[in-house]
């Protein structure tokens, strides 16, 4: 991820939504986990949660109260064992992601795609906020992303293979689409199955807990 210094956004207050009625949650994985994971993995908003079909809001400036977002948003992530997340996953109506596909935590704030590559590729996806579904779903191979990092600097990625994948799953997010809207033969993966060939999602693949 390359970077270039532009005036730090100043700061403004964050908003988290309350959660919803009866919304449903992640259910506790069978193997032991500590009371911090477990309580990380028990903010993860899950359908039908209003929030997550709601367009998110783009974030005016950035200040410790969004740097709080972003750690807080990554915490989630490795406690879910995904390699993705957005901000409204954890109840916040804002246009700001994380991931790691491998490669360390990237976070980006107003997240835009700029360029596409003509190529598009198939492949499995899930989500944190859909638990036990897995769906195909097609997406660019190779994005241009320019957005903010947590400091309000301008950054650039150009991204491909599971990363363009990971970045265009978390920016449907911000506009309210679900993996599952785009999603061809649904189906159901339960933690403990085999993985598919070429397993790509928000989340870790289908032996990892749900994504």
């Amino acid at each position: 991820m390359s970077e270039q210094a532009e005036p730090t956004v100043s700061a403004d207050n964050q908003e988290q939504s309350a959660p919803a009625k009866g919304q449903v949650r992640i259910s506790a994985p069978a193997a032991p986990e500590d009371a911090e994971t477990a309580r990380l993995r028990g903010l993860i908003r899950t359908t039908p949660d209003p929030v997550l079909r709601q367009k998110a809001k783009p974030v005016r400036h950035i200040n410790a109260a969004v740097r709080e977002m972003l750690d807080l948003m990554g915490k989630v992530m490795y406690a879910g064992n995904g390699v993705g997340l957005a901000a409204p996953q954890v109840g916040f109506s804002k246009r700001a992601i994380v991931y790691d596909v491998g490669e360390g935590l990237h976070e980006l704030v107003n997240p835009e795609i700029t360029r596409v590559s003509p190529e598009r590729v198939t492949d499995l996806e899930g989500c944190l906020s859909v638990p036990g579904l897995w769906g195909d779903v097609e997406r660019y191979e190779t994005v241009q992303v320019t957005g903010f990092d947590r400091n309000g600097h301008r950054v650039w990625v150009e991204a491909s293979g599971l990363e363009a994948r990971a970045i265009q799953h978390e920016i449907d997010h911000l506009d309210g689409v679900l993996f599952t809207d785009k999603a061809t033969n649904v189906r159901e993966i339960k933690p403990d199955s085999e993985p598919e060939s070429g397993a790509d999602s928000e989340s870790a693949p289908p032996e990892a807990s749900g994504s």
